[in-house]
C-alpha cells in the first residue's frame, strides 16, 4: 500500500494545487504580509505556480517548516537558486526515494539539515539534463 509520503512522488498539478497554499495562507505561515510573500517569490526564496482561470499562486506546502528562522526548508533557497526544474517536478524530485541517500527523500535530507548533500544531488542532476 502506498503511504502518504510515497504519493508525492507521482504528483499531478492538481494534487499539488491540494497541498499547496494560497498567497493569504503563506503569509499567515510566515507571519509576514502578502506584498512580503511575493518578495520572496521574486527573489527565489519561495517555490510557486501559477493555476486556474485567475491564474492564482500556489506554494507548496512541503517548503514551509516552522521549526526554522525563515519558516521554510533549511537549503531551499540554494535548491531553488540551482534547480532548473519547474514546481512539480521539483516537487516530484524531493519526495522521491534517491539511492544515494541510502532510499531516503531529498526532503527527509534536508529537514535533518544534510543541505550540502540534496545541493550535490540536484547539481548533478540538472548536469544530466
Amino acid at each position: 500500500m502506498m503511504s502518504q509520503d510515497d504519493h508525492y512522488a507521482f504528483l499531478t498539478l492538481d494534487d499539488l494545487v491540494q497541498r499547496s497554499l494560497s498567497v493569504e495562507l503563506a503569509a499567515e505561515f510566515l507571519v509576514c504580509s502578502q506584498a512580503d510573500v511575493r518578495r520572496r517569490l521574486k527573489r527565489n526564496r519561495l517555490l510557486a505556480f501559477e493555476f486556474g482561470p485567475d491564474e492564482r499562486w500556489y506554494f507548496p506546502a512541503w517548503q514551509f517548516e516552522p521549526r526554522y528562522p525563515t519558516g521554510t526548508l533549511p537549503g531551499l533557497a540554494d535548491l531553488l537558486d540551482l534547480s532548473t526544474l519547474d514546481t512539480l517536478e521539483l516537487s516530484r524530485w524531493v519526495w522521491r526515494p534517491n539511492p544515494v541517500l541510502n532510499g531516503r527523500r531529498p526532503i527527509e535530507a534536508l529537514r535533518e539539515g544534510q543541505i550540502e548533500i540534496v545541493l550535490k544531488l540536484i547539481n548533478a542532476m540538472e548536469e544530466d539534463i
